[in-house]
């Protein structure tokens, strides 16, 4: 499987304290769970991504920072890039 080259943004709104993130179906993550992912947007260098011909179904989800903060102490975000993301902001917020 070629991926390619990608990079993932952290999309904040300080003055309304939200933070926008995708929900994806991962087939993977199927295999142990819902098969649901909250995560950072991603943008792919190469062409495509998050087109129905590709049988890609996104969410465009935003989430008070609160809710985020629930959700990473819940473990209901899993995605290494989102959580490495989401706690460098928590850590600012709260210093």
């Amino acid at each position: 499987m070629k991926r390619g080259d990608g990079t993932a943004i952290l999309l904040h709104d300080p003055e309304r304290r939200v933070v926008t993130l995708v929900r994806q179906f991962r087939y993977p993550t199927w295999e142990k769970g819902p098969g649901w992912t909250v995560e950072l947007p991603r943008m792919r260098v190469a062409e495509g991504g998050g087109l129905t011909r590709e049988g890609e179904d996104i969410e465009i989800v935003e989430m008070s920072e609160h809710d985020v903060w629930r959700a990473l102490d819940d473990h209901d975000i899993i995605d290494a890039k989102t959580l490495v993301g989401l706690q460098w902001l928590r850590q600012r917020r709260l210093s």
